[in-house]
C-alpha cells in the first residue's frame, strides 16, 4: 500500500522537495528564445559565505511562448559586486532550471565572453584593483587606529 496526500504519493512529493526531474524535455526554449541566446553553461551557482555567483532578485521580459524569463547573473560578496551577464532561464521544478545566455543585452557583462576559448580582458584587472583597495584599506584602519 503507498501512502498517498493530495492524489501524490510520497515518492512524487519526495521528487518535488528534492528538486528531481525525471526528464528535461529536448529544448525547453522556443525558437525565438534560442535565437535570441546562445548555450554557454553558467557554470555552478554557489554561495559560501555570502561570496560567489548567484542570480540577482528580479526576473524580466516573460516569454509567453515556453515561459522563460530574463534575469541577471552576478559575483557576490554580500552584496552583488560584478555583473556576470543576462540569462535566459526556463524553470523546470523549485530551484532546478536550465539556461542560456543572452547575446545582445544592455546589461554588463564581465564574464566569459560569447566565444568561450576568449576570457574578457577588464575581469582580471578589475579583479586586482579591488584586491589592491581591499589591502592598502585594511593596512590604513591598522595604521590609523593604533591599540594601546
Amino acid at each position: 500500500m503507498v501512502a498517498t496526500n493530495g492524489g501524490k504519493t510520497f515518492r512524487e512529493r519526495a521528487n518535488w522537495v528534492l528538486n528531481k526531474v525525471d526528464s528535461v524535455p529536448k529544448s525547453p526554449f522556443c525558437d525565438a528564445c534560442q535565437h535570441d541566446t546562445i548555450a554557454i553553461n553558467t557554470g555552478n551557482l554557489v554561495t559560501i559565505n555570502f561570496i560567489g555567483k548567484h542570480w540577482g532578485l528580479r526576473k524580466f521580459n516573460r516569454c509567453p511562448t515556453c515561459g522563460s524569463v530574463e534575469r541577471n547573473m552576478w559575483f557576490i560578496i554580500g552584496l552583488p559586486i560584478i555583473p556576470l551577464g543576462r540569462w535566459r532561464v526556463k524553470y523546470l521544478a523549485r530551484n532546478r532550471w536550465v539556461a542560456r545566455k543572452m547575446m545582445k543585452s544592455s546589461f554588463p557583462d564581465f564574464a566569459k565572453q560569447h566565444d568561450t576559448s576568449k576570457r574578457n580582458p577588464v575581469l582580471i584587472p578589475l579583479l586586482l584593483i579591488l584586491l589592491i583597495v581591499l589591502v592598502v584599506g585594511i593596512g590604513g584602519v591598522i595604521v590609523l587606529n593604533p591599540s594601546h
